[in-house]
C-alpha cells in the first residue's frame, strides 16, 4: 500500500531534484508504511492532500509533518471511541448513602437467634445419635434384646 501511494505522489510532480530518486522513494515508502492506510490515502488527495499544498515534491521531513497533521485528529477520534467503549475505572458510590438500609443489632439477633444461627455441640450431636428405640426399629430387634447386651465399657 505504501509503495503504491509513494509512486502516486511521485507521479503528481515533475522529475524530482533528489540526489538519488531510488533512495528518496525507499525513504518515502518506509515513512508512509508507519501510518494507517486512511492517513496515507488522504495525503494523496488532489483536493486537500500534499498535491494541493506543495508545488514541488516535499522532502521526507515535510512528508512526516503532513502525516502527523493528518494523524492527530485520527488518533483523537480513536481515543474518544476507546473512552466511550471501555468500562468505568471504578464503581461510583451511591448518590445519597443512608445507613437505615442496614439492619440493627436487635433485628439481626431476632432473625438469627443468640448464637447467630450457629448450632451448639449438643444440637449437632442430637441429629447424629439414635436412641435405643430408633436402633431397635432400624435393625428390626426388640429393645429388651439390646438392653440384655453386656456393656463393653466396664
Amino acid at each position: 500500500m505504501a509503495a503504491k501511494v509513494a509512486d502516486r505522489l511521485m507521479g503528481f510532480y515533475p522529475q524530482s531534484a533528489a540526489s538519488d530518486p531510488q533512495i528518496f522513494m525507499t525513504g518515502m515508502i518506509e515513512l508512509l508504511a508507519a501510518y494507517p492506510a486512511i492517513i496515507i490515502e488522504n495525503l494523496c488527495s488532489v483536493i486537500s492532500g500534499i498535491p494541493a499544498k506543495y508545488k514541488f515534491l516535499p522532502s521526507i521531513a515535510e512528508l512526516k509533518e503532513e502525516c502527523e497533521r493528518y494523524t492527530t485528529p485520527h488518533r483523537e477520534r480513536e481515543w474518544e471511541e476507546y473512552k466511550r467503549k471501555r468500562p468505568p475505572a471504578y464503581i461510583s458510590p451511591p448518590e445519597n448513602p443512608t445507613h437505615t438500609e442496614r439492619p440493627t443489632m436487635d433485628e439481626l439477633r431476632a432473625k438469627h437467634g443468640e448464637n447467630w444461627g450457629l448450632k451448639t455441640v449438643e444440637q449437632k450431636r442430637k441429629g447424629k445419635w439414635m436412641d435405643l428405640g430408633q436402633i431397635a426399629k432400624a435393625y428390626g430387634v426388640d429393645i429388651k434384646d439390646i438392653q440384655a447386651l453386656p456393656d463393653a465399657r466396664k
